[in-house]
Parts: C-alpha cells; structure tokens; sequence
C-alpha cells in the first residue's frame, strides 16, 4: 500500500510537470501529439505500476493509446509535409513512442529499481526527441 501512495505520488509530481513544464502549445498539432505522448505514457505507467503491484499485468492502457494516438500523429505529419526533415524527425519520435509504450509494463523477474531505470531512460529518449522537433520546427 506504502508503494502505491508513492508512485501516485511521483506520478502527481510528473503530471504537474507535463501540464506546466516546457511543452508545446496544444493549438498546434504537433503541440497535441507531443501532450498526448507524454500523457499516454504517465498513465500506462501509473497503470502498470499498480497492476504489479496486484500481480498482474494489463494491457489495456498501451492498447488504447496506440490506437487513439493514430489520427493526432497523422494531424502532426500532415502539419510537416512541406518539411521532410521535420516530418523525419516525427517519424523517429513517434516509432520510439511506439516501443516505449508497447514495453512500458515490467518484465518478469524484473526489479523494481530495474524497471524505474529502464522507463526514464525511455522517457529521456522520447523527451529528447520531442525537444529536438520542437526545436526544428521552431515551436520551442
């Protein structure tokens, strides 16, 4: 119980982050693909964290947002098309996305400090590249 309150805690903490940290403005597709992403993944941590700690493991979360997160990707590819690299760089983010989220639940026989390394490293990746389209693009 002690381990849930904390990582809702820490999970506060990083929505606090995303909602007023240095993001794009959602009036921009790219700017609601980036919120979206960084939200997909807060909540599908958060979910798998809890699941563990149940015993068990759900998908649920990571295969909503997959889904859903498709027609905000193609709003942001079609706001690039006159800029290939740009529209390169989206194509990077959103493919990392896509393995980030799709591994986002812990292994098995994984520890938990294990598992807390292996999503920020994740999470660094996919912040790396959003500030990298961003800063192409000029939205930054």
């Amino acid at each position: 119980m002690r381990l849930l309150f904390i990582t809702c805690c820490a999970a506060i903490i990083s929505f606090t982050n995303i909602v007023h940290g240095d993001t794009a403005p959602l009036k921009t597709p790219v700017g609601a693909l980036v919120s979206d992403m960084r939200f997909a993944m807060l909540m599908c941590e958060m979910q798998a964290a809890t699941a563990s700690l149940q015993g068990k493991l759900d998908y649920s979360c990571r295969d909503e947002y997959l889904k859903s997160i498709k027609p905000v990707y193609a709003a942001a590819a079609d706001s690039l098309a006159k800029n290939k690299l740009a529209l390169g760089m989206l194509k990077d983010l959103y493919a990392y996305w896509i393995t980030t989220i799709t591994t986002i639940n812990p292994s098995a026989g994984e520890l938990r400090v294990q598992y807390q390394a292996r999503t920020k490293e994740r999470e660094a990746g996919v912040n790396e590249r959003i500030n990298r389209l961003l800063l192409e693009i000029n939205e930054m």
